[in-house]
């Protein structure tokens, strides 16, 4: 099907390949919020490949926040859309790890 739009491709093979998107936050943490200025829309988005096994805890924040109108967590800001902005983003203990 390539060949059919890229005609020089017909004599190329392939060797495989995978792709993917990887969606983060540049903090590595994920966004579970209100979108400001838009009431009733509501993002749980950013935790790509690391978040999946955390579904049932997310799922919960996600509950809280949506049916209840909580913010998830302790901290009202950890999760939020407005932590870049306000320059406060997610900090681990260690500065460099294999997340970012």
């Amino acid at each position: 099907r390539v060949a059919h739009r890229y005609p020089d491709m017909q004599q190329g093979t392939s060797a495989g390949g995978y792709a993917a998107l990887y969606d983060i936050t540049p903090d590595w943490h994920p966004i579970i919020d209100q979108v400001p200025g838009l009431a009733g829309l509501h993002v749980c988005a950013g935790g790509s490949g690391h978040c999946f096994k955390l579904s049932p805890a997310i799922g919960e924040m996600v509950t809280q926040l949506v049916v209840e109108g909580k913010k998830p967590g302790d901290d009202v800001n950890l999760f939020s859309f407005d932590r870049f902005a306000q320059g406060q983003p997610v900090r681990g203990k260690y500065e460099y790890s294999i997340l970012g």
